[in-house]
C-alpha cells in the first residue's frame, strides 16, 4: 500500500515536472529569440516545442522536491536511490518518445545518401523532399539498448549497488549519445551561431556525462558507507 502511494505521488510529479522542464528548456535554450518578443506563446505548448534536457533539469528537480518531503518519515528515500528507481524506465521513456518525433516528422537529422535515409513529406522544422538521417530512430533503438542494460545490471545484482550507480550509468551513456548524435542533427537552436564547434545540444550535455562520471566513481564509496 506505501509503496503505491509513493508511486502514485511520484508519478504525478514527474509528468509535471517532466513536461514543464522540457518546455521552458525549449524556450530558453533554443528559441528564446522567438519566445522574448511572444511571451504567450509560451503556454501554446500543444504547437510543439519540448527539449530533453529541460526535462532532465526538471525531473532532477521533482526528485529533490520528493525526496525532501518523505525524507524525514522515509529514512531509506535518499535523492539516488530515488533517482536509480526511475531511470531505468527513463530509458524506455526516452525511446518511446524518439518515435513519436519520428512519427511526427520533427527533429531531423542531416542530408544522407545512405540506403536508410528516409524523406520526409511534411517536416515540422526541416527540409523535404530529400533524404535524411533518421536521428530519431537511432535515437529510440540506443535509449531501449540502455534501457536492457540498466535492468540488466539492476536484476543481476540488485542487493549490492551502491546509490548512484544506475543513474551514473544512464547518465553517460545518453548524453554521451547525445553529444555524438548531434554531429548528424539540424541545428535546433537560435542562439548560437551556426560556425560555433558545439551546438546547444551537445553543450548542454556535457555537465550530464560529467555528473555520471562523478556518480560511477563515488559510487564504490557510497556503498562501504552502507555496509
Amino acid at each position: 500500500m506505501l509503496a503505491t502511494v509513493l508511486t502514485d505521488r511520484l508519478a504525478m510529479l514527474s509528468i509535471i515536472a517532466t513536461v514543464l522542464g522540457a518546455r521552458l528548456g525549449h524556450v530558453f535554450f533554443y528559441d528564446w529569440p522567438i519566445y522574448s518578443q511572444q511571451p504567450l506563446s509560451i503556454l501554446k505548448i500543444w504547437e510543439g516545442g519540448l527539449a530533453s534536457h529541460g526535462a532532465a533539469v526538471g525531473m532532477l528537480v521533482a526528485l529533490v522536491l520528493f525526496t525532501l518531503f518523505h525524507r524525514r518519515k522515509y529514512p531509506f528515500m535518499t535523492f539516488l536511490v530515488t533517482l536509480d528507481a526511475v531511470v531505468v524506465a527513463s530509458a524506455f521513456v526516452g525511446g518511446c518518445i524518439r518515435i513519436g518525433n519520428f512519427m511526427n516528422q520533427e527533429i531531423l537529422g542531416l542530408p544522407t545518401k545512405l540506403p536508410w535515409g528516409v524523406i520526409f513529406l511534411r517536416p515540422m522544422d526541416g527540409p523535404a523532399g530529400i533524404p535524411l538521417h533518421p536521428v530519431q530512430l537511432y535515437e529510440a533503438f540506443f535509449y531501449f539498448l540502455v534501457f536492457v542494460v540498466l535492468w540488466l545490471v539492476w536484476k543481476q545484482s540488485k542487493k549490492s549497488l551502491g546509490a548512484g550507480l544506475l543513474t551514473g550509468l544512464f547518465l553517460v551513456m545518453v548524453f554521451t549519445f547525445r553529444f555524438l548524435i548531434e554531429f548528424v542533427k539540424l541545428p535546433l537552436s537560435q542562439l548560437l551561431d551556426e560556425r560555433a564547434t558545439f551546438n546547444m545540444g551537445q553543450l548542454l550535455s556535457i555537465p550530464f556525462v560529467l555528473l555520471g562520471i562523478y556518480l560511477l566513481a563515488t559510487c564504490r564509496r557510497r556503498k562501504k558507507a552502507h555496509l
